[in-house]
């Protein structure tokens, strides 16, 4: 683990006069002066305005260097690998394949055949007339008036055309009575009787018959060759000579030496005022575009956004923090804005 020692610059900017100060231990101390610290170590070189800092020490990074030294020089043993024989049994020829012509007989097979027994022919065949029922419509009885007596609210709501008083209280109404018709149907002829003309198809009758498929021939079979097996001792594999390398031995001889002592080294960081919940939020949603896991976006630092961290870091080759901090290489890294 490294021991980290943090140090925040930030700024104080006062109406007309700028100052950089750094707060400790609830105070404000003048960092544009180089100061020590309880491990002497002195403020951040070229700090500007505004900028926040950790002090980190890093372990000393050693160098391991092995070489081979030679034990036992390189070496053969030749072997003598005497010859194999198998005993077996060999096929000899006793007698060539040949040929012999051979008969294939006809072959005949069963058909059957169509003989025309009457030829195709026409004949007329009569149409029916068409007919279709067609309604219209036929007067009973004409329309006509006639006088009705009524009251005089009954006379006013019939549309009488003409009305009658009478003394004793009552109208006489000339009232209209409507034509009457009744609907009849009857057949129409919406096509003349015809002929027309209709084809009477021929009459065939099947013949059976035996007919040849394939003539006669004659055909080449081949005799296959005739053959013997006789025992026998065959050499398998001749006499030779082995010859079995064996290798040099060597022993490894390892060595580390160191390539810088440890140290403690500022590292630029993302400012607490900085550290917005909007400005987490931009880190937490550029990581998952990186394809890394911070968690939900929530502006909130916890273990799964350290973890995310930590791995961009590692897979960019980036600087890895190991504290509750953003170093700035990072920021710039994701594409966000330090301030």
């Amino acid at each position: 683990m490294h021991t980290n020692k943090i140090l925040l610059l930030a700024v104080i900017s006062a109406l007309s006069v700028g100052c950089a100060a750094q707060r400790t231990n609830g105070g404000l101390v003048d960092t544009s002066k180089q100061y020590a610290t309880s491990n002497n170590v002195t403020a951040p070189p070229s700090a500007k305005p505004g900028e926040c800092y950790v002090n980190l020490h890093t372990k000393p990074v050693t160098e391991q260097s092995s070489q081979q030294v030679l034990k036992r020089a390189a070496s053969q043993k030749v072997d003598i690998v005497p010859a194999t024989y198998a005993n077996g049994e060999e096929t000899i020829l006793v007698k060539p394949a040949g040929t012999r012509l051979e008969v294939v007989p006809a072959v005949y097979e069963n058909a059957e055949e169509q003989v025309l027994i009457k030829p195709e022919g026409k004949r007329l065949v009569p149409v029916e007339a068409v007919y279709e029922d067609r309604s219209q419509q036929v007067l009973v009885s004409a329309a006509s008036t006639y006088w009705k007596r009524s009251t005089v609210a009954e006379a006013s709501k019939s549309g009488a055309k003409e009305q009658i008083a009478g003394d004793d209280g009552y109208v006489m109404c000339l009232i209209e009575k409507p034509a009457v018709y009744k609907t009849v149907t009857s057949k129409v002829q919406t096509k003349a009787p015809s002929t027309r003309e209709e084809a009477i198809p021929a009459e065939y009758t099947t013949v059976r018959k035996t007919v040849l498929k394939t003539p006669a021939t004659t055909r080449e079979v081949a005799i296959p060759a005739e053959y013997a097996k006789v025992k026998t001792t065959k050499l398998v594999t001749p006499a030779t000579e082995k010859v079995t390398e064996i290798p040099a031995e060597y022993d490894t001889v390892t060595s580390t030496k160191t390539v810088s002592a440890d140290k403690w080294e500022w590292r630029r960081i993302l400012c607490a005022t900085h550290s917005t919940p909007e400005k987490l939020q931009e880190i937490e949603s550029a990581l998952s575009s990186a394809g890394q896991n911070p968690g939900a976006v929530d502006g909130v630092v916890d273990g799964n956004t350290l973890a995310a961290l930590q791995a961009y870091q590692t897979s960019k080759g980036l600087p890895v923090d190991h504290g509750r901090y953003i170093n700035i290489d990072t920021v710039k890294a994701l594409g966000i804005a330090p301030q």
